[in-house]
């Protein structure tokens, strides 16, 4: 199972398994199922949660997540509505640091619209 973890703001998403990857070895291009997600709080202590759901990176540069916490009675979050998650946008990949920068163009939380998430 491939596995790897993708830095974002202070969170980082695991994802496995690539449903549709792309033929280029080590590409990250492709739809990928989550399976959890990892945080760090502001007192520097990383978080990991349970989370389902599908991150894709096309090949024309842009990025798409969909994601729920399945524990219902969860708090709720800056990025979440009921639980769930969802935002796309125009991505930069640096394959070599792991990492990325996405300018969010669609959210199901508005006030991400247009702003950076790195």
């Amino acid at each position: 199972m491939n596995t790897f973890k993708i830095p974002i703001i202070a969170m980082a998403m695991a994802v496995s398994s690539p449903a549709l990857a792309d033929d280029e070895k080590g590409s990250i291009v492709g739809a990928w199922n989550m399976t959890f997600l990892q945080f760090t709080d502001a007192s520097g202590r990383q978080n990991t949660i349970p989370y389902s759901g599908q991150v894709i990176f096309s090949k024309s540069g842009t990025l798409s997540v969909q994601a729920m916490n399945p524990d219902a009675a969860a708090e709720p979050t800056p990025y979440t509505a009921n639980g769930y998650e969802a935002y796309y946008g125009p991505v930069e990949i640096d394959e070599a640091k792991k990492t990325f920068a996405i300018t969010v163009g669609s959210s199901l939380v508005r006030n991400h619209v247009n702003r950076l998430a790195a």
